[in-house]
């Protein structure tokens, strides 16, 4: 009896430990009876001190037969991942909830939505043509010290997520975040936290003395970037970059891009690959009749002047931030582009089938898709 007890305590503490360890967990399984996918990357433990405004779980999931991909948030912070629940940004129509068990094996529960609440269960998938991925953090924190405040001023820059393990992959993709600049993700993150070190030390050396004491809380600069895979099939890869800024004033900026890999060439995808971006006019007409029947705005009233409208801006037009899905391309806007900060990242689907008059010629979405 006292052996199976140390055995169900060992299991129970190796279960703890599996389902808090930083990891990228690809799970295939069931929701309702839709066949579906989730992608789950717990990032690295923060250091104490370290803010943290990107959550520290990546997760999206779809179903197999569309693989549009819906970003998730971890939204209870319990202690451990064992009882981890995920929801759907509140944007357009119904926030969703998972709510179940993560032992780093599977995850099991029920998915809440306004319309019905259904049964999901995932396992770890065994597919082959995936990638797989290798964690990465690397942060520092600056203090400057100063006579006329109460408390230090703390400079803070971490990156962190998931690199392929594919080091040409790794190579492309950070080349493509960089601009051209790096193929090493680690050289781009050691260059850029050396001249911040530098940077902000400086600066505040500089502001500190003259530096009202309320508003020394708006010179504890901080930048967080992080990379995580969106979608990992054996056709796509989808990989996600954000950015977090505070710099002063009421509150910091963010941005999010991603990078498509279609497999079967080896090929990152750009816009152009897709859509003939030279019929400009056509191509924005198309995303503008979308969101006015989405949104419900009348075609001689401009998106901003709409009395019910979210937009701060009066049109429009393509972006070259985009999700492919096996339905449609999902374009992606920043903040401000198009709606108030309130409203955060603004996305519109739009279905191969509106798009056909600009698609490129013969363009499929993998080899069982008919070419459009």
């Amino acid at each position: 009896m006292k052996r199976l007890s140390l055995l169900l305590l060992l299991l129970c503490v190796s279960s703890a430990i599996l389902a808090q360890s930083p990891g990228y967990y690809l799970l295939e399984g069931k929701i309702g009876q839709h066949a579906a996918c989730m992608e789950i990357a717990i990032y690295p433990a923060l250091e104490a001190g370290l803010p943290e405004e990107i959550p520290p779980v990546a997760a999206h999931y779809y179903l197999l037969d569309e693989c549009l991909p819906v970003e998730l948030y971890r939204s209870s912070r319990s202690g451990n991942f064992q009882s981890l629940v995920l929801s759907t940004w509140l944007d357009q129509g119904d926030s969703e909830t998972f709510t179940g068990a993560f032992d780093g094996r599977s995850y099991t529960g029920m998915l809440a939505s306004e319309a019905d609440t259904v049964a999901f269960h995932f396992t770890l998938s065994d597919r082959r043509g995936v990638e797989r991925f290798l964690p990465f953090e690397r942060h520092t924190i600056v203090t400057v010290e100063s006579g006329q405040l109460e408390e230090a001023l703390e400079g803070t820059m971490q990156f962190r997520g998931f690199l392929p393990g594919d080091g040409a992959l790794a190579g492309e993709l950070t080349a493509l975040i960089t601009g051209g600049g790096f193929t090493d993700f680690g050289a781009y993150a050691d260059q850029q936290l050396g001249l911040f070190e530098e940077g902000y030390e400086a600066e505040m050396t500089d502001r500190v003395e003259e530096l009202d004491e309320q508003l020394a809380y708006t010179l504890n600069h901080q930048y967080e970037y992080s990379v995580y895979p969106v979608l990992n099939t054996p056709d796509y890869l989808v990989m996600g970059f954000s950015t977090f800024r505070y710099t002063g004033g009421a509150h910091g900026m963010s941005s999010q891009h991603f990078y498509t890999y279609r497999k079967r060439d080896k090929k990152w995808l750009q816009l152009e690959d897709i859509l003939d971006v030279g019929q400009e006019q056509a191509l924005n007409g198309l995303l503008d009749a979308e969101v006015r029947e989405q949104y419900g705005i009348e075609p001689d009233v401009k998106l901003n002047e709409d009395e019910y409208g979210i937009f701060i801006a009066d049109s429009i037009t393509y972006s070259s931030n985009f999700i492919l899905s096996k339905q449609g391309i999902t374009f992606h806007y920043g903040l401000y582009e198009l709606t108030p900060y309130a409203y955060g990242y603004f996305r519109l689907f739009v279905p191969y089938e509106k798009l056909k008059a600009v698609l490129r010629p013969g363009f499929r979405y993998d080899s069982d898709s008919t070419a459009m």
